[in-house]
């Protein structure tokens, strides 16, 4: 074996690569290899079916050439052979193989149809995006995402470094094909990048994506928010989907992603283009507008507790899904019931979820919607998960198009053996393979955000969806006024919770609050009112306060006050209403320009003047401050709101 000058690392010196991810029925496409194994054949296979040699090309003579370091440049390796795609090969996964000295070797890619949609209506895209995120050939990968030496330049012109040349294929993409063969079923296959053209999805009635499909650039999500609001069917089988924002540089064959909105030189000049999570500075586009869930609230479900290490615990210690509603075509066939739980094998490891709220019984109420998820998201199962629950559901759009997110990455490997696994699949792709419109359940609130805390708190993360320091912040039933729980805000370090209700780039300039109060045990925690909920907004980690709801005690009486924060700091306190022992109604209007008020027990208004036009908000945030004196007095809340309009009280149990 001859291996090039150094430096070099021998990994990286015999591999192969193709000109392009995705080729045309018709087209051709370029083998780059590099190999010390002389001479030697490629051998040209459809992955549906590897016994099968298609086309036997060669002999060939090559050499080791060095590729250390080149992960953003490309390996720059001779060109081997191009190859012309028979126009009767049909649309799949394909792979060119070879030895080497370190075995066989294969180069991995997409035969697309060349007339998109004539085939099959059901089209399969290949994750090639997220493939090569995470192809460390050469020396450096997208991953870990929070690691600053990772790279932010990727080339397409290397080989991958797993699965011997095919990246991540094996672990869900081959499941699921294996499955699609097994069943009969037609399909044809697309790689990432052909999502930025904009003709190709209307061709099919349903768009499907397999296992972990997690970089997206602007192009490839418009058309397929375009396709869907057309009435176009998504069924998603994986989880982290549309994660990262990712564009293409040098002509495709560049992948850029810097993963932190602020390391990307273009967030200056060309915000759109950022490439940083899409519900984040300055995208401010959560993928589950489209998606209709989102890895933040999810997370990692059945992961071993160490941090540094990405796998799941053994298949017998893994909680599965609990069926939520067992009433809807999504389990029809199964013999699912409600609480039942099914799918230990494909809960984690990465899931997706939506922030939700649970009835006085614990039945789920819907998602939240402040998070982006559409409010006729139908909660079929859910999973614990490190941020929040892995949500399996579904919603369908005016024009009728339906998405479907089974929200697990391992949902392919459910395929295997699972029946329930595999009739739920057979469910969606029958349903959605009609191309048949829908049914649009339209569900519309004055809500922005509620938190009922009746949900159980089986998540590692204490109230998915607020964000802050907890401190002596508890869910218990001791501060439960319409249900069973109430959050407790109490001990002598300062809580301070947030709550989003709008996205930083679409606040508001009027919001109206409700929650109940329980100040029985409050004890002042200074010489100046205690604030305990206050209107803010929260924009590129900046905090600007524009209302508080205080409390203070005269004597024995607790007291509640709003009061005015403007924006050139000043303060100005309203007046204070008395409370009475027990549970309280509070409601504060507020609206910049205009007037604040605060209502208790639906009595008379206080309001106040807010002269201050240029003020808006985004975020409710529950509070208490630091006590020097360390008492522990206590403030119990429920059933917080925050709405367009005046929302009005919700009924208690007793």
């Amino acid at each position: 074996m001859r291996v090039p000058s150094p430096p070099f690392d021998v990994r990286w010196t015999e591999g192969g690569y193709a000109d392009r991810m995705s080729v045309a029925q018709g087209s051709t496409i370029t083998f780059h290899i590099a190999s010390s194994v002389n001479p030697f054949h490629v051998q040209v296979v459809n992955l549906a079916d590897m016994s099968v040699v298609l086309s036997d090309l060669g002999p060939f003579n090559s050499t080791p050439q060095n590729c250390s370091g080149a992960y953003r440049t490309g390996c720059g390796w001779l060109p081997t052979t191009t190859f012309a795609i028979p126009r009767n090969w049909p649309s799949g996964y394909y792979a060119a193989q070879f030895p080497t000295a370190f075995g066989l070797r294969r180069i991995i890619f997409v035969v697309r149809q060349a007339l998109p949609g004539t085939t099959a209506s059901t089209l399969i895209v290949a994750a090639t995006n997220t493939w090569q995120a995470y192809n460390d050939f050469a020396g450096n990968s997208l991953f870990p995402s929070n690691d600053d030496d990772r790279a932010t330049h990727l080339s397409f012109d290397r080989p991958f470094s797993t699965g011997a040349g095919m990246g991540r294929f094996d672990g869900w993409e081959r499941l699921f094909l294996n499955w699609m063969t097994s069943e009969h079923r037609l399909y044809e296959v697309v790689a990432d990048s052909d999502l930025d053209d904009p003709t190709l999805l209307s061709h099919y009635n349903v768009v499907v994506f397999v296992g972990s499909s997690v970089y997206w650039t602007s192009e490839a999500r418009a058309n397929l928010e375009t396709y869907s609001t057309n009435g176009g069917h998504i069924a998603i089988f994986g989880g982290t989907t549309m994660w990262w924002h990712v564009r293409y540089e040098d002509n495709g064959r560049l992948l850029v992603g810097y993963e932190d909105a602020l390391r990307d030189p273009l967030y200056t000049t060309q915000s759109a283009l950022v490439t940083t999570n899409w519900f984040d500075d300055p995208l401010y586009r959560p993928e589950n507008g489209i998606t209709g869930v989102s890895f933040r609230y999810g997370g990692y479900a059945n992961r071993v507790p160490d941090p540094n290490v990405y796998q799941l615990i053994p298949l017998e210690q893994r909680t599965g899904f609990t069926v939520t509603d067992a009433s809807t075509w999504v389990t029809s066939g199964t013999g699912l019931t409600k609480g039942q739980a099914f799918g230990q094998e494909i809960s984690g490891l990465e899931v997706d979820g939506t922030l939700f709220n649970c009835s006085t019984n614990g039945d789920l109420l819907g998602p939240d919607g402040s998070d982006g998820t559409p409010l006729n998201f139908h909660i079929v199962a859910i999973t614990p998960a490190s941020d929040g629950h892995g949500v399996i559901g579904y919603y369908t759009n005016a024009s009728g198009g339906m998405v479907f997110n089974a929200a697990t990455q391992e949902w392919a490997t459910g395929l295997v053996n699972d029946p329930i696994v595999q009739r739920i699949t057979r469910n969606v792709l029958d349903r959605l393979g009609t191309g048949q419109p829908q049914l649009y359940d339209p569900v519309s609130t004055p809500v922005l955000t509620q938190e009922l805390f009746n949900c159980p708190q089986d998540t590692p993360t204490f109230l998915p969806g607020w964000h802050g320091t907890r401190a002596g912040a508890q869910v218990t039933q001791s501060c439960a006024y319409e249900g069973p729980a109430g959050i407790e805000l109490a001990g002598a370090d300062a809580i301070s919770l947030r709550r989003d209700f709008t996205l930083p780039n679409a606040p508001r300039k009027d919001a109206n609050v409700r929650f109940y109060l329980n100040a029985d045990a409050f004890e002042n925690r200074g010489a100046v009112p205690t604030p305990i909920v206050t209107l803010d907004s929260y924009i590129r980690d900046q905090f600007t306060q524009s209302a508080l709801v205080e409390l203070w005690k005269e004597g024995s009486t607790p007291q509640i006050r709003l009061s005015r924060r403007g924006n050139d700091e000043s303060f100005t306190g309203g007046t204070f209403v008395p409370l009475s022992p027990g549970w309280h109604l509070v409601e504060v209007a507020w609206s910049s320009p205009g007037t604040m008020s605060l209502q208790v027990d639906g009595g008379t208004p206080v309001t106040m003047e807010n002269p201050f036009g240029d003020q808006i908000v985004t975020s409710v945030v529950l509070e208490l401050l630091h006590d020097d004196a360390g008492k522990n007095g206590r403030v119990c809340i429920d059933a917080l709101a925050v709405g367009t309009t005046e929302l009005g009280g919700v009924p208690a149990l007793h």
